[in-house]
């Protein structure tokens, strides 16, 4: 589900005035990682702070031989009932 009163906004309108720099420089490559650093956080902070979340879990796949594979296999996880029981309930049932 999703809050209509989550929202994260990256706004540029040239008011500081500052010198634009182009893509394929170093300036641009330290600006989009410390960007992509922040909203990452913010989403994680915003996910745990839901409505009746008790949990806040991230699934890496690796080894995966594309980005949709690893999507496919990630929601697979993410969507398993017996995985999200384990979750919740702190106990990893190894035995199913």
């Amino acid at each position: 589900d999703m809050s209509t009163n989550d929202k994260v906004l990256v706004l540029a309108n040239g008011l500081a005035k500052n010198k634009p720099f182009a893509e394929n420089s170093e300036e641009y490559q330290l600006f989009a990682a410390a960007l992509e650093y922040v909203l990452i956080k913010l989403a994680k902070m915003i996910a745990k702070d839901g409505e009746g979340a008790t949990k806040l879990i991230e699934i890496m796949v690796k080894g995966a031989r594309s980005e949709d594979e690893a999507a496919q296999a990630a929601r697979a996880v993410a969507n398993s009932n017996l995985v999200k029981t384990a979750i919740h309930g702190a106990d990893a049932n190894w035995g199913r």
